[in-house]
């Protein structure tokens, strides 16, 4: 349980797994990317079937992303997953402050059983104020184990945790913090994916946000939001009640909302033909 989230605490009804099976046929034909992701995916009984029915389909890529702790038990269904992404947010004892005594050994554990197993991993760390100063320590580690990073800033919103407030940033070394990291190879963004999210907090400068058009997220109960940041914040269609495809038709997006959220503008970059987005994600991919 991270101390700067409380998306614990929410009682929710998850879907069944056929309605969570339903969801996948459904979209199969015209999906390319499906990201699990929680809370803690692998906590699901059925994941291991989630994953190898996405698997059957054709022409999916498929990411998880997790906290690493049921990952050496899950192995063989984490196989077919195109790129697990592990949390990490520092070095142990600050990383074990945030997310709970031993839980760094658990992620460095995950990494190790990945490049063992050929499993293409990446770390994702959360930059708070605690955390600014380890960013190259965490690349070098992450490099260890042949995996690549992806940073994200903490952001405010509804699941916040109840140490938000001490965590935020201070924009200027952030900023300075990020400059810092654009030339190296072992980052997963691309260089316009920094640059955006140095407008922390306020990302004033807009791009057409394509979340609730070409992308969505789909919650455990099956509630369809254009992306995280509409969550338990705007009423919902929902998958079980209305059908998969009717609900995504219903989503009401806003194509010129803004936020911190590194695989969102990301793929925003992608889908409003970004180059140097394009050629980062396809590197991703392939390699």
């Amino acid at each position: 349980k991270c101390t700067y989230c409380s998306i614990w605490n929410r009682k929710t009804k998850e879907m069944s797994t056929e309605e969570v099976f339903n969801i996948i046929d459904s979209v199969s034909k015209d999906c390319c990317f499906i990201h699990l992701s929680g809370g803690e995916p692998l906590l699901r009984k059925d994941i291991g079937a989630i994953i190898s029915h996405i698997d059957k389909q054709d022409g999916i890529f498929l990411t998880i992303a997790t906290n690493g702790y049921y990952l050496k038990e899950k192995l063989d269904v984490i196989k077919k997953v195109n790129l697990v992404v592990l949390s990490l947010d520092g070095p142990r004892q600050l990383h074990d402050s945030l997310r709970g005594e031993g839980s760094y050994d658990k992620v460095i554990e995950a990494l190790d059983i990945c490049k063992r197993n050929n499993i293409k991993a990446a770390v994702n760390m959360t930059l708070t104020s605690r955390n600014l100063d380890y960013i190259n320590d965490v690349i070098v580690l992450a490099g260890k184990y042949s995996a690549k990073v992806l940073f994200e800033p903490i952001l405010q919103h509804e699941l916040a945790g109840k140490d938000m407030q001490e965590l935020l940033l201070d924009r200027r070394k952030y900023q300075k913090s990020l400059d810092s990291i654009k030339s190296k190879n072992s980052i997963m963004m691309s260089t316009q994916c920094i640059n955006y999210l140095k407008q922390y907090p306020s990302f004033k400068r807009r791009m057409k946000c394509w979340a609730g058009l070409s992308f969505f997220l789909i919650d455990v109960n099956g509630d369809v939001y254009p992306c995280n940041n509409f969550v338990d914040r705007v009423d919902a269609p929902n998958v079980v009640g209305l059908g998969t495809i009717n609900a995504i038709k219903k989503v009401k997006s806003d194509n010129h909302c803004a936020c911190g959220s590194n695989i969102f503008n990301e793929l925003n970059l992608v889908m409003n033909l970004r180059i140097s987005a394009i050629f980062k994600l396809i590197d991703s991919i392939i390699k």
